[in-house]
Order: C-alpha cells, then sequence, then structure tokens
C-alpha cells in the first residue's frame, strides 16, 4: 500500500512537472507496427490550443483531477485483482483513442453465368442454314447470269401480263456485247420491265421465248413479224374502255307573226324561248390511261325547246271616204274630248283638226285617223298635249257647238298611225 502511495505521489510529480513543461510527443517504440499505428493516431488527434499552453493553472488542476483518477483506478484494480494496472500514456488534455483495425478489402468475384443448352443449339443450326442459303443463292445468281445468255434461253416460268407482270423481272447480269444477240426490253404498262440478252430475229420469237403472253386487257403495239435487228423495245400497251355522257344546249326556234299594232319594221317578243338539253352518250377508248378514241353510241333529247314568239309590224291599208291610206300601225287608246279654243302645245290653232296626244307614244305632227264607233271623228294631226294624257291616251277636240261634244265621257277607239 505504500508503494502505491508512493508511486501515486511520484505521478502527481511528474504531472506537475509536464504540466509546467513544453509538450513533447513520447518516445516511439521499438515496434515498428505499434509506432506506425501510434502515429496514425496522434495525427488524428487534435493539437493543444496556445490558450492551454499559456495557462499553465488549468493544466495543473486538470492533471490533479487525473491523477486522483488513476489512485481511484489503481485501488480498485487492486481489490479485483492481484495483477498490476496497465500502464497509461498520459496526454495534456485528452487520451489517444484507440487504433481501430484495418477492413478487410473485398475481392471482386465473377458472377456465375448460366448458358441453356438449347439456346446454343439453336443459335449455331441458325447459322448453319443463312450459310447454306447463301452459299445456294450465290450458285444461283452464277446460274441465272450463265442462262441469261445461253441461245435462246430464257428465264422465269409461264407468265401472264395481264395477271402477273408486275412480278416478273429480268436484268441483265453482265454489260459485255455478245455477237449474233441483241438486248431487248419489253415495256408493260403499270408492270415492271423485262430485259434480255435473245438472238431470236423477229417479235414473236422473242415473247415466245420469253414466256410473254399478251392478252386481256393487253395489246401488242408492236407486230409479231417485225425483225428484231438491233436492240429494241418492245411495248405492251394497256387498252380499257368506258362510258362518258355529256349534256349539250338544243337551241330554241324562232316563230315570227305579222302584225299591225306594232310599228312597220319593229319587232317585239310575245313568248319568250327556252333551249332544250341533249344528252349523248360515248363510248371512249383509253391506252395506257389516256382517251384514243370515242364513239357515239346515243343522242336524246331529254328537255324540249321552247318556241319563241315574236311579233313583226308590217302595217296596212285603210279606205276613208273612199280613198286608201296607208297606216305603219295602230294603237287602240282611251279617248276623251275637250273645247274652248286657243292655241296648241305645237302652236297650231285648236281646231277639229287636232288631237292632244303623249308625245312618247305618237310624235307631235303624226297624221292619224281615229276611228270611233261612237262618233266620226276622221283624220286629224296630233298637236296639242295635256297633263293629263300619259300612255296611249288622247284627248280629241270638237267646238262647243258639236253634238258628240256633251255626253261623251271615256271611250275607247283606234287610232292609225299614218304613213
Amino acid at each position: 500500500m505504500a508503494e502505491l502511495l508512493s508511486k501515486s505521489n511520484e505521478t502527481q510529480i511528474k504531472d506537475k512537472e509536464a504540466s509546467s513543461a513544453p509538450v513533447r510527443r513520447p518516445a516511439p517504440a521499438k515496434n515498428p507496427e505499434i509506432n506506425k499505428r501510434r502515429i496514425e493516431a496522434e495525427k488524428r488527434m487534435p493539437m493543444p490550443s496556445a490558450q492551454a499552453i499559456v495557462k499553465p493553472s488549468e493544466s495543473v488542476k486538470a492533471n490533479k483531477a487525473a491523477a486522483s483518477a488513476n489512485v481511484r483506478v489503481q485501488k480498485t484494480s487492486q481489490i479485483r485483482a492481484s495483477a498490476p494496472a496497465p500502464a497509461r500514456v498520459n496526454a495534456p488534455n485528452k487520451v489517444a483513442p484507440a487504433v481501430k483495425p484495418r477492413a478487410k478489402k473485398k475481392r471482386f468475384k465473377l458472377p456465375k453465368i448460366r448458358i441453356p443448352v438449347k439456346a446454343v443449339v439453336c443459335a449455331v443450326s441458325a447459322i448453319a442454314v443463312i450459310g447454306i442459303g447463301v452459299v445456294v443463292a450465290s450458285v444461283a445468281m452464277s446460274t441465272v447470269s450463265e442462262a441469261t445468255f445461253e441461245p435462246d434461253a430464257y428465264i422465269g416460268g409461264q407468265m401472264k401480263v395481264a395477271e402477273s407482270a408486275e412480278n416478273f423481272l429480268i436484268k441483265d447480269s453482265d454489260d459485255t456485247r455478245h455477237d449474233g444477240r441483241n438486248y431487248v426490253t419489253i415495256s408493260i404498262f403499270e408492270g415492271k420491265e423485262m430485259v434480255c440478252s435473245t438472238g431470236a430475229s423477229t417479235v414473236g420469237e422473242v415473247l415466245e421465248n420469253m414466256n410473254v403472253a399478251v392478252e386481256g386487257d393487253y395489246v401488242l403495239r408492236e407486230n409479231e413479224a417485225d425483225a428484231i435487228t438491233s436492240d429494241k423495245v418492245i411495248s405492251i400497251d394497256k387498252v380499257t374502255y368506258g362510258t362518258v355522257t355529256e349534256e349539250s344546249s338544243v337551241p330554241f326556234e324562232t316563230k315570227y307573226v305579222d302584225v299591225q299594232n306594232i310599228a312597220r319594221g319593229k319587232t317585239k317578243v310575245a313568248k319568250a324561248g327556252a333551249n332544250g338539253v341533249s344528252t349523248a352518250t360515248y363510248k371512249v377508248t383509253y391506252v395506257n390511261g389516256v382517251e384514243s378514241e370515242r364513239v357515239l353510241e346515243s343522242q336524246v333529247i331529254t328537255k324540249q325547246p321552247t318556241t319563241q314568239v315574236v311579233n313583226r309590224g308590217v302595217g296596212g291599208t285603210i279606205t276613208i271616204g273612199g280613198k286608201t291610206y296607208s297606216y305603219s300601225h295602230y294603237i287602240d287608246c282611251k279617248t276623251t274630248v275637250y273645247t274652248g279654243g286657243g292655241t296648241t302645245a305645237s302652236g297650231l290653232p285648236a281646231t277639229e283638226a287636232v288631237i292632244a296626244v303623249d308625245p312618247r307614244v305618237i310624235p307631235l305632227g303624226t297624221k292619224v285617223y281615229v276611228a270611233d264607233s261612237y262618233c266620226y271623228v276622221g283624220i286629224r294631226t296630233a298637236a296639242d298635249t295635256g297633263g293629263a294624257i300619259k300612255g296611249n291616251f288622247i284627248d280629241i277636240y270638237f267646238d262647243e257647238d258639236n253634238p258628240s261634244l256633251w255626253g261623251y265621257g271615256v271611250r275607247s277607239a283606234r287610232v292609225y298611225i299614218l304613213d
């Protein structure tokens, strides 16, 4: 016990000396591994601040508290076990933390890959089939190239232009000119061209060798007997038919009627005419979609025209008092009478030789014959006008002593316009 107390006193004295002395790092141990771990631990420890070094009183207090704690720990450890307590490294303010062991690095492991045997077998089989197909295709192409230039040879099966022209195609695989052979192109409307190298001498032979049957809506533009003396294009046209309906106007007729109620030489439409409608049906031939021929099949008048009636003034003659007069036309008018004398609008005196008229209908100065069933009027001159005289209306002048003046009223009369 005395030894422990003496060691505690020595420890307190050393702590006082350490608090007043400058801070020193502990000497490295002989074991390099321990030194390395200690250096790393010290690097992680914070350095004492300048304030802790300047004020030794606080450090001394801290050392005293640490010393008393060490004494209690040593006493407790002696009571619990007979083994001496492990030595501790005193620090100015903090105890160095324990060094953690290094974590083991994880090694990368490759994932396990399972390859299905069936998939490998299928892939190998597919590659083998594709390879065989490529070989067969190359052999077939070489066969086509050779067969193209064999005498009287053709490529392809039996063909009907109207059905399978679009699916038939032959192309030369060699541009080299061969003696005695010509390049012939069979051009089919709305189909693919067929090109071959042939020694045939006529168009018919080429079509026969190529197994081309021109039928249905197709027509050969050339003759089968036409000679093949050089490179040639054989055209096969498509011929179709259709029906076209067109409407046209049918002009109306004009009928003239001679009348005396309009001026001679003048005409007036009494009834207007109207055109009719004619419908024509044509059969149309189309070659390669373009109209080439049109033939009339029928034509029917679907709407009859209306005849126009025109009155034509021809004039006439009239006998008055045994004397014949020629007139241009006549006008049926309403008539009244007036009296009182004076001078007319034209400057003539108002007598039983004048009448008042509308100058737009009967010009002033015109000689007229008034046929009145009520009384005799005779031949007069249009010399006067009146505010109430408008249109087919005349006012007859009578002297005051003429008995026809009284009770005349408004009557109808026919007025002839004399020449």
